[in-house]
Protein backbone atom coordinates (compact mmCIF):
# COMPACT_ATOMS: atom_id res chain seq x y z
CA UNK A 1 0.00 0.00 0.00
CA UNK A 2 1.63 3.57 -0.97
CA UNK A 3 2.28 6.01 1.73
CA UNK A 4 -0.55 8.22 0.03
CA UNK A 5 -3.09 5.82 2.19
CA UNK A 6 -1.48 6.17 5.54
CA UNK A 7 -1.18 10.14 4.96
CA UNK A 8 -4.40 9.44 4.27
CA UNK A 9 -5.19 7.60 7.40
CA UNK A 10 -4.42 11.02 9.30
CA UNK A 11 -6.49 13.24 8.07
CA UNK A 12 -9.24 14.73 10.00
CA UNK A 13 -12.88 14.87 9.54
CA UNK A 14 -14.02 17.92 7.87
CA UNK A 15 -18.15 16.51 6.73
CA UNK A 16 -20.78 15.81 8.21
CA UNK A 17 -22.82 12.22 7.47
CA UNK A 18 -25.98 11.83 5.62
CA UNK A 19 -29.28 11.56 7.55
CA UNK A 20 -30.13 8.54 9.29
CA UNK A 21 -32.39 7.61 6.01
CA UNK A 22 -29.67 6.58 4.43
CA UNK A 23 -27.42 4.79 7.10
CA UNK A 24 -28.13 3.28 10.39
CA UNK A 25 -25.78 3.50 12.82
CA UNK A 26 -25.67 -0.24 14.53
CA UNK A 27 -23.16 -2.34 17.37
CA UNK A 28 -20.69 -2.96 14.68
CA UNK A 29 -20.54 0.75 13.23
CA UNK A 30 -22.43 0.75 9.82
CA UNK A 31 -25.50 -1.02 8.29
CA UNK A 32 -26.53 -0.75 4.51
CA UNK A 33 -29.68 -0.08 3.87
CA UNK A 34 -29.18 0.41 0.47
CA UNK A 35 -31.80 -1.82 -1.44
CA UNK A 36 -30.56 -2.10 -4.77
CA UNK A 37 -28.31 -0.41 -7.06
CA UNK A 38 -30.94 2.36 -8.04
CA UNK A 39 -31.30 3.73 -4.51
CA UNK A 40 -27.37 4.45 -4.26
CA UNK A 41 -27.65 6.00 -7.88
CA UNK A 42 -30.21 7.96 -7.00
CA UNK A 43 -28.26 9.35 -3.73
CA UNK A 44 -25.31 10.00 -5.26
CA UNK A 45 -26.77 12.49 -8.21
CA UNK A 46 -28.40 13.91 -5.15
CA UNK A 47 -24.65 15.27 -4.29
CA UNK A 48 -24.72 12.31 -1.48
CA UNK A 49 -21.18 10.64 -0.76
CA UNK A 50 -21.21 6.91 -1.21
CA UNK A 51 -18.61 4.40 -0.25
CA UNK A 52 -17.45 1.29 -2.65
CA UNK A 53 -17.43 -2.25 -1.66
CA UNK A 54 -14.13 -3.44 -2.76
CA UNK A 55 -13.44 -7.71 -2.46
CA UNK A 56 -15.36 -9.49 -0.12
CA UNK A 57 -17.99 -6.66 0.93
CA UNK A 58 -15.51 -4.37 1.90
CA UNK A 59 -15.62 -0.89 1.83
CA UNK A 60 -13.79 0.19 -1.92
CA UNK A 61 -14.73 3.64 -3.62
CA UNK A 62 -16.96 6.06 -5.99
CA UNK A 63 -18.45 5.17 -9.19
CA UNK A 64 -17.07 8.26 -11.22
CA UNK A 65 -20.05 7.14 -14.27
CA UNK A 66 -22.58 8.75 -11.49
CA UNK A 67 -20.83 12.28 -12.55
CA UNK A 68 -21.45 15.62 -10.17
CA UNK A 69 -25.07 17.36 -9.27
CA UNK A 70 -24.56 20.84 -9.21
CA UNK A 71 -27.23 21.69 -7.70
CA UNK A 72 -26.53 19.40 -4.56
CA UNK A 73 -25.73 20.81 -0.96
CA UNK A 74 -22.01 21.27 -0.82
CA UNK A 75 -20.96 17.49 1.45
CA UNK A 76 -17.52 18.25 1.12
CA UNK A 77 -16.68 15.51 -1.44
CA UNK A 78 -16.58 15.88 -5.15
CA UNK A 79 -18.32 12.87 -7.12
CA UNK A 80 -16.70 13.29 -9.92
CA UNK A 81 -13.65 12.50 -8.30
CA UNK A 82 -14.59 9.27 -7.80
CA UNK A 83 -13.32 6.48 -10.51
CA UNK A 84 -14.54 3.05 -9.64
CA UNK A 85 -18.00 1.40 -9.13
CA UNK A 86 -19.96 1.34 -5.74
CA UNK A 87 -22.22 -1.37 -4.28
CA UNK A 88 -22.63 -0.46 -1.00
CA UNK A 89 -23.69 2.99 0.93
CA UNK A 90 -21.14 4.46 3.66
CA UNK A 91 -19.85 8.10 4.04
CA UNK A 92 -16.31 8.84 3.71
CA UNK A 93 -14.86 11.58 6.00
CA UNK A 94 -12.05 12.45 3.84
CA UNK A 95 -11.19 11.85 0.07
CA UNK A 96 -8.16 13.39 -1.77
CA UNK A 97 -6.83 13.09 -5.24
CA UNK A 98 -3.14 12.46 -5.54
CA UNK A 99 -1.05 14.05 -8.22
CA UNK A 100 -0.17 10.45 -9.80
CA UNK A 101 -4.72 9.83 -10.30
CA UNK A 102 -4.83 7.83 -7.37
CA UNK A 103 -8.37 8.61 -4.88
CA UNK A 104 -7.85 8.15 -1.42
CA UNK A 105 -10.70 8.48 0.74
CA UNK A 106 -10.87 7.61 4.79
CA UNK A 107 -13.69 6.25 6.52
CA UNK A 108 -15.47 6.85 9.38
CA UNK A 109 -14.22 3.21 11.16
CA UNK A 110 -10.45 4.37 10.12
CA UNK A 111 -10.45 2.45 6.50
CA UNK A 112 -8.61 3.83 4.19
CA UNK A 113 -9.51 3.37 0.50
CA UNK A 114 -7.60 4.11 -3.21
CA UNK A 115 -9.06 4.10 -6.52
CA UNK A 116 -5.49 3.83 -8.84
CA UNK A 117 -5.32 5.16 -12.23
CA UNK A 118 -4.75 1.89 -13.84
CA UNK A 119 -8.30 0.91 -12.28
CA UNK A 120 -7.20 -1.55 -9.72
CA UNK A 121 -8.78 -0.23 -6.16
CA UNK A 122 -7.25 -0.96 -2.26
CA UNK A 123 -8.26 -0.97 1.06
CA UNK A 124 -6.87 -0.89 4.68
CA UNK A 125 -8.81 -1.50 6.98
CA UNK A 126 -8.68 -0.35 10.40
CA UNK A 127 -7.59 -3.65 12.18
CA UNK A 128 -4.62 -3.63 9.15
CA UNK A 129 -6.28 -5.88 6.60
CA UNK A 130 -5.36 -4.36 3.38
CA UNK A 131 -7.24 -5.82 -0.13
CA UNK A 132 -6.06 -5.28 -3.42
CA UNK A 133 -8.42 -5.81 -6.42
CA UNK A 134 -7.43 -5.59 -9.57
CA UNK A 135 -9.37 -4.38 -12.43
CA UNK A 136 -9.81 -7.67 -13.95
CA UNK A 137 -11.62 -8.69 -10.18
CA UNK A 138 -8.96 -10.58 -9.30
CA UNK A 139 -7.73 -9.91 -5.63
CA UNK A 140 -6.35 -10.49 -2.58
CA UNK A 141 -6.76 -9.91 0.89
CA UNK A 142 -4.22 -9.39 3.55
CA UNK A 143 -4.39 -9.98 7.06
CA UNK A 144 -2.44 -8.58 9.60
CA UNK A 145 -0.91 -12.01 10.76
CA UNK A 146 0.25 -12.38 6.87
CA UNK A 147 -2.99 -14.54 5.66
CA UNK A 148 -4.10 -13.92 2.63
CA UNK A 149 -7.32 -14.13 0.51
CA UNK A 150 -6.72 -14.75 -3.62
CA UNK A 151 -9.51 -14.97 -5.91
CA UNK A 152 -9.25 -15.24 -9.41
CA UNK A 153 -10.72 -14.10 -11.94
CA UNK A 154 -11.52 -17.63 -13.08
CA UNK A 155 -13.14 -18.05 -9.67
CA UNK A 156 -10.37 -20.11 -8.21
CA UNK A 157 -9.61 -18.76 -4.28
CA UNK A 158 -6.62 -19.92 -2.73
CA UNK A 159 -6.18 -19.09 1.33
CA UNK A 160 -3.16 -18.83 3.24
CA UNK A 161 -3.59 -19.20 6.89
CA UNK A 162 -0.31 -18.46 8.80
CA UNK A 163 -2.10 -19.20 11.79
CA UNK A 164 -2.19 -22.71 10.88
CA UNK A 165 0.05 -22.51 8.08
CA UNK A 166 -2.14 -24.34 5.90
CA UNK A 167 -3.00 -23.49 2.50
CA UNK A 168 -6.39 -23.82 0.38
CA UNK A 169 -7.05 -24.29 -2.69
CA UNK A 170 -10.56 -24.21 -4.14
CA UNK A 171 -10.62 -24.48 -7.79
CA UNK A 172 -14.17 -22.95 -9.82
CA UNK A 173 -14.84 -27.13 -10.68
CA UNK A 174 -15.19 -28.04 -7.48
CA UNK A 175 -11.94 -29.84 -6.25
CA UNK A 176 -9.99 -27.86 -3.73
CA UNK A 177 -6.41 -28.65 -2.67
CA UNK A 178 -5.21 -28.65 0.84
CA UNK A 179 -1.55 -28.10 1.03
CA UNK A 180 0.08 -28.39 5.28
CA UNK A 181 3.23 -27.10 7.10
CA UNK A 182 4.26 -30.31 7.16
CA UNK A 183 4.47 -30.24 3.31
CA UNK A 184 1.65 -32.89 2.91
CA UNK A 185 -1.27 -32.17 -0.02
CA UNK A 186 -4.16 -33.38 0.13
CA UNK A 187 -6.40 -32.78 -3.11
CA UNK A 188 -10.09 -33.46 -2.60
CA UNK A 189 -12.37 -33.53 -5.83
CA UNK A 190 -15.61 -32.43 -6.71
CA UNK A 191 -16.54 -36.36 -7.69
CA UNK A 192 -15.88 -36.89 -4.14
CA UNK A 193 -12.39 -38.70 -4.85
CA UNK A 194 -8.84 -37.62 -2.84
CA UNK A 195 -5.37 -37.29 -3.59
CA UNK A 196 -3.03 -37.42 -0.40
CA UNK A 197 0.57 -36.40 -1.41
CA UNK A 198 2.59 -36.53 1.60
CA UNK A 199 5.79 -34.96 2.16
CA UNK A 200 7.97 -38.40 2.28
CA UNK A 201 6.73 -38.94 -1.24
CA UNK A 202 4.07 -40.99 -0.55
CA UNK A 203 1.21 -40.75 -3.26
CA UNK A 204 -2.56 -41.98 -1.65
CA UNK A 205 -5.36 -41.93 -4.23
CA UNK A 206 -9.06 -42.44 -2.80
CA UNK A 207 -12.60 -43.16 -4.47
CA UNK A 208 -15.66 -41.13 -3.29
CA UNK A 209 -16.76 -43.79 -1.61
CA UNK A 210 -12.82 -44.61 -0.37
CA UNK A 211 -12.13 -47.41 -2.74
CA UNK A 212 -10.42 -48.36 -4.42
CA UNK A 213 -7.16 -46.72 -2.30
CA UNK A 214 -3.85 -46.25 -4.10
CA UNK A 215 -0.65 -45.63 -2.29
CA UNK A 216 2.51 -45.42 -4.01
CA UNK A 217 5.01 -45.16 -1.69
CA UNK A 218 9.04 -43.08 -3.08
CA UNK A 219 10.39 -46.74 -2.64
CA UNK A 220 8.80 -47.26 -5.81
CA UNK A 221 6.41 -50.10 -3.83
CA UNK A 222 2.41 -49.56 -4.28
CA UNK A 223 -0.77 -50.73 -2.99
CA UNK A 224 -4.22 -50.78 -4.11
CA UNK A 225 -7.13 -51.54 -1.79
CA UNK A 226 -10.42 -52.29 -3.36
CA UNK A 227 -14.12 -52.42 -1.87
CA UNK A 228 -14.54 -55.92 -1.10
CA UNK A 229 -11.32 -56.20 0.97
CA UNK A 230 -8.93 -57.17 -1.70
CA UNK A 231 -5.36 -55.91 -1.02
CA UNK A 232 -2.81 -56.05 -3.95
CA UNK A 233 0.68 -54.67 -3.12
CA UNK A 234 3.90 -54.07 -5.45
CA UNK A 235 7.32 -54.60 -3.91
CA UNK A 236 11.04 -55.00 -5.24
CA UNK A 237 8.92 -55.98 -8.58
CA UNK A 238 6.97 -58.75 -7.06
CA UNK A 239 3.04 -58.81 -6.46
CA UNK A 240 0.58 -59.90 -3.52
CA UNK A 241 -2.31 -59.95 -3.73
CA UNK A 242 -4.42 -61.09 -0.18
CA UNK A 243 -8.28 -61.70 -0.80
CA UNK A 244 -11.25 -60.85 1.74
CA UNK A 245 -11.28 -65.05 1.93
CA UNK A 246 -8.12 -65.04 3.24
CA UNK A 247 -6.29 -66.31 0.33
CA UNK A 248 -3.11 -65.15 -1.11
CA UNK A 249 -1.17 -64.87 -4.08
CA UNK A 250 2.67 -63.53 -4.70
CA UNK A 251 3.81 -63.07 -8.48
CA UNK A 252 7.89 -62.98 -7.63
CA UNK A 253 9.13 -60.85 -10.88
CA UNK A 254 11.55 -64.12 -11.83
CA UNK A 255 8.52 -65.33 -12.94
CA UNK A 256 7.26 -67.76 -9.77
CA UNK A 257 4.05 -67.40 -8.13
CA UNK A 258 3.38 -68.83 -4.77
CA UNK A 259 -0.91 -69.01 -3.70
CA UNK A 260 -1.87 -69.66 -0.48
CA UNK A 261 -5.19 -70.57 0.31
CA UNK A 262 -7.31 -69.35 3.52
CA UNK A 263 -7.09 -73.52 4.49
CA UNK A 264 -2.88 -73.37 4.52
CA UNK A 265 -3.15 -75.23 0.98
CA UNK A 266 0.25 -73.80 -0.20
CA UNK A 267 0.89 -73.73 -4.15
CA UNK A 268 4.43 -73.13 -5.67
CA UNK A 269 4.23 -72.53 -9.40
CA UNK A 270 7.48 -72.51 -11.79
CA UNK A 271 8.47 -70.82 -14.83
CA UNK A 272 8.15 -73.83 -17.03
CA UNK A 273 4.19 -74.18 -15.80
CA UNK A 274 5.34 -77.12 -13.40
CA UNK A 275 3.52 -76.15 -9.77
CA UNK A 276 3.78 -78.15 -6.25
CA UNK A 277 0.81 -77.89 -3.74
CA UNK A 278 0.92 -78.81 0.05
CA UNK A 279 -2.22 -79.21 1.88
CA UNK A 280 -2.89 -78.91 5.38
CA UNK A 281 -3.86 -82.59 5.87
CA UNK A 282 -0.93 -83.40 3.91
CA UNK A 283 -1.47 -84.50 0.65
CA UNK A 284 0.91 -83.21 -1.89
CA UNK A 285 0.18 -82.50 -5.49
CA UNK A 286 2.60 -82.14 -8.13
CA UNK A 287 1.76 -80.66 -11.82
CA UNK A 288 4.64 -81.27 -14.77
CA UNK A 289 5.22 -79.10 -17.21
CA UNK A 290 4.30 -81.49 -19.72
CA UNK A 291 0.70 -81.60 -17.68
CA UNK A 292 1.42 -84.91 -15.97
CA UNK A 293 -0.45 -84.57 -12.33
CA UNK A 294 0.55 -86.51 -9.45
CA UNK A 295 -1.28 -86.36 -5.94
CA UNK A 296 0.13 -88.15 -2.93
CA UNK A 297 -1.64 -89.16 -0.12
CA UNK A 298 -0.37 -88.72 3.90
CA UNK A 299 -0.16 -92.66 3.44
CA UNK A 300 2.10 -92.49 0.74
CA UNK A 301 -0.90 -93.38 -2.13
CA UNK A 302 -0.64 -91.43 -5.35
CA UNK A 303 -2.64 -90.48 -8.16
CA UNK A 304 -0.82 -89.75 -11.58
CA UNK A 305 -3.09 -88.22 -14.27
CA UNK A 306 -1.36 -87.95 -17.31
CA UNK A 307 -1.83 -85.33 -20.20
CA UNK A 308 -3.44 -88.03 -22.59
CA UNK A 309 -5.81 -88.99 -19.72
CA UNK A 310 -4.78 -92.11 -18.62
CA UNK A 311 -4.67 -92.15 -14.62
CA UNK A 312 -2.64 -94.65 -12.04
CA UNK A 313 -3.86 -95.04 -8.95
CA UNK A 314 -1.24 -96.67 -6.65
CA UNK A 315 -3.11 -97.17 -3.19
CA UNK A 316 -0.32 -97.98 -0.26
CA UNK A 317 -3.50 -99.19 1.69
CA UNK A 318 -4.80 -102.05 -0.26
CA UNK A 319 -1.40 -102.70 -1.99
CA UNK A 320 -3.56 -102.21 -5.40
CA UNK A 321 -2.52 -100.26 -8.49
CA UNK A 322 -5.17 -98.90 -10.67
CA UNK A 323 -4.70 -97.49 -14.25
CA UNK A 324 -7.52 -96.49 -16.27
CA UNK A 325 -6.39 -95.35 -19.93
CA UNK A 326 -8.27 -93.30 -22.07
CA UNK A 327 -10.02 -95.55 -24.28
CA UNK A 328 -12.04 -96.65 -20.84
CA UNK A 329 -9.87 -99.80 -20.18
CA UNK A 330 -8.79 -100.39 -16.94
CA UNK A 331 -5.94 -102.44 -15.32
CA UNK A 332 -5.63 -103.74 -11.70
CA UNK A 333 -2.88 -104.94 -10.31
CA UNK A 334 -2.78 -106.41 -6.72
CA UNK A 335 -0.46 -107.45 -4.03
CA UNK A 336 -0.51 -111.36 -4.79
CA UNK A 337 0.74 -110.23 -8.51
CA UNK A 338 -2.16 -110.87 -10.15
CA UNK A 339 -3.66 -108.58 -12.74
CA UNK A 340 -6.91 -108.11 -13.91
CA UNK A 341 -7.80 -106.00 -17.17
CA UNK A 342 -11.30 -104.73 -17.55
CA UNK A 343 -11.90 -103.50 -21.30
CA UNK A 344 -14.09 -100.72 -22.12
CA UNK A 345 -16.34 -103.19 -24.47
CA UNK A 346 -17.21 -105.03 -21.39
CA UNK A 347 -14.71 -108.02 -21.44
CA UNK A 348 -11.77 -108.87 -18.69
CA UNK A 349 -8.45 -110.69 -18.90
CA UNK A 350 -6.93 -111.66 -16.13
CA UNK A 351 -3.48 -112.58 -15.57
CA UNK A 352 -2.40 -114.66 -11.98
CA UNK A 353 0.77 -114.72 -10.55
CA UNK A 354 1.38 -118.64 -11.53
CA UNK A 355 1.02 -117.69 -15.21
CA UNK A 356 -2.50 -118.58 -15.82
CA UNK A 357 -4.43 -116.27 -18.31
CA UNK A 358 -7.96 -116.07 -18.18
CA UNK A 359 -10.41 -114.11 -20.90
CA UNK A 360 -14.27 -113.67 -20.08
CA UNK A 361 -16.56 -112.37 -22.80
CA UNK A 362 -18.51 -109.44 -21.37
CA UNK A 363 -21.61 -111.57 -19.77
CA UNK A 364 -18.75 -113.97 -18.72
CA UNK A 365 -18.08 -116.32 -21.28
CA UNK A 366 -16.67 -117.32 -24.05
CA UNK A 367 -14.09 -118.00 -21.05
CA UNK A 368 -10.46 -118.76 -21.71
CA UNK A 369 -8.17 -119.99 -19.77
CA UNK A 370 -4.20 -120.55 -20.41
CA UNK A 371 -2.43 -122.49 -18.12
CA UNK A 372 1.15 -122.52 -17.38
CA UNK A 373 1.77 -125.95 -18.36
CA UNK A 374 0.17 -125.14 -21.99
CA UNK A 375 -3.19 -126.64 -20.92
CA UNK A 376 -6.15 -123.97 -21.49
CA UNK A 377 -9.21 -124.57 -21.82
CA UNK A 378 -12.27 -122.83 -23.82
CA UNK A 379 -15.77 -122.30 -22.07
CA UNK A 380 -18.58 -121.33 -24.84
CA UNK A 381 -21.79 -118.98 -24.83
CA UNK A 382 -23.73 -122.32 -24.78
CA UNK A 383 -22.00 -123.75 -22.23
CA UNK A 384 -19.53 -126.13 -24.64
CA UNK A 385 -16.10 -126.67 -22.62
CA UNK A 386 -13.06 -127.63 -24.55
CA UNK A 387 -9.80 -128.43 -23.28
CA UNK A 388 -6.33 -129.13 -24.28
CA UNK A 389 -4.39 -131.14 -22.13
CA UNK A 390 -0.08 -130.11 -22.29
CA UNK A 391 0.49 -133.43 -24.48
CA UNK A 392 -2.06 -131.82 -27.10
CA UNK A 393 -5.26 -133.63 -26.06
CA UNK A 394 -8.27 -131.94 -27.06
CA UNK A 395 -11.16 -132.45 -24.39
CA UNK A 396 -14.67 -131.03 -25.97
CA UNK A 397 -17.99 -131.42 -23.04
CA UNK A 398 -21.24 -130.62 -25.18
CA UNK A 399 -24.17 -129.70 -23.02
CA UNK A 400 -25.72 -132.59 -23.67
CA UNK A 401 -23.56 -134.51 -21.88
CA UNK A 402 -21.67 -135.98 -24.26
CA UNK A 403 -17.87 -135.86 -24.60
CA UNK A 404 -15.21 -136.09 -27.96
CA UNK A 405 -11.43 -136.69 -27.17
CA UNK A 406 -9.28 -135.85 -29.76
CA UNK A 407 -5.81 -137.55 -28.73
CA UNK A 408 -2.37 -136.01 -30.44
CA UNK A 409 -1.61 -139.30 -32.34
CA UNK A 410 -4.93 -138.73 -34.41
CA UNK A 411 -7.38 -141.17 -32.85
CA UNK A 412 -10.44 -139.74 -31.39
CA UNK A 413 -12.75 -141.18 -29.01
CA UNK A 414 -17.03 -139.92 -28.94
CA UNK A 415 -19.20 -141.13 -25.99
CA UNK A 416 -22.82 -140.29 -25.81
CA UNK A 417 -24.74 -139.05 -23.02
CA UNK A 418 -25.95 -142.89 -22.92
CA UNK A 419 -22.46 -144.27 -22.09
CA UNK A 420 -21.93 -146.13 -25.38
CA UNK A 421 -18.63 -144.38 -26.93
CA UNK A 422 -16.84 -145.02 -30.66
CA UNK A 423 -12.87 -145.08 -31.06
CA UNK A 424 -11.80 -143.58 -34.46
CA UNK A 425 -8.57 -144.58 -35.20
CA UNK A 426 -6.36 -143.17 -37.03
CA UNK A 427 -6.41 -145.39 -40.39
CA UNK A 428 -10.47 -144.48 -40.12
CA UNK A 429 -11.65 -147.55 -38.46
CA UNK A 430 -14.21 -147.23 -35.89
CA UNK A 431 -15.66 -149.58 -32.82
CA UNK A 432 -19.01 -149.04 -30.91
CA UNK A 433 -19.37 -150.00 -27.60
CA UNK A 434 -22.29 -150.13 -25.19
CA UNK A 435 -21.66 -148.68 -21.81
CA UNK A 436 -20.79 -151.85 -20.26
CA UNK A 437 -17.93 -152.23 -22.87
CA UNK A 438 -20.24 -154.71 -25.37
CA UNK A 439 -18.61 -153.97 -28.58
CA UNK A 440 -21.84 -153.30 -30.99
CA UNK A 441 -20.55 -152.04 -33.52
CA UNK A 442 -16.92 -151.77 -35.75
CA UNK A 443 -15.76 -151.45 -38.88
CA UNK A 444 -12.39 -153.64 -38.48
CA UNK A 445 -12.46 -157.18 -40.07
CA UNK A 446 -12.61 -160.42 -37.59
Amino acid sequence: MPDKLEEANEVKDNTSRPSDSVVRQTEDGREDLAHDQKQQTDYLKAGGKSGITGPFGKPGFFDSSLGENKDAPDTGFDASMATTSVKSVEVAKKVDKQDDGTVVGTMPRGDVVAANPDGSNDCVEKDGTSIHTNSDGSSITTKPDGSTISKQVDGTEVIDDKKTGIKITSRPNGDQINEYPNGDKITDYASGASKRELKDGTVVLEGKDGFPKMTYSPDGSREIQEKDGTRTQWADGNKTTDYPDGGRLVENKDGTKVATTADGTKTNYEKDGSSHTEQKDGTKIDVKADGTTVTTKPDGSTVTEQADHKEVINDKQTGIKITSLPNGDQVNEYPNGDKITDYASGSTKKELKDGTVVLEGKSGTPRMTYSPDGSREIIDEDGTRQQWSPEGTKTTDYTDGSRLVENKDGSKVATRANGTNTTFDPDGSFTTKDKNGKVIATSKQP
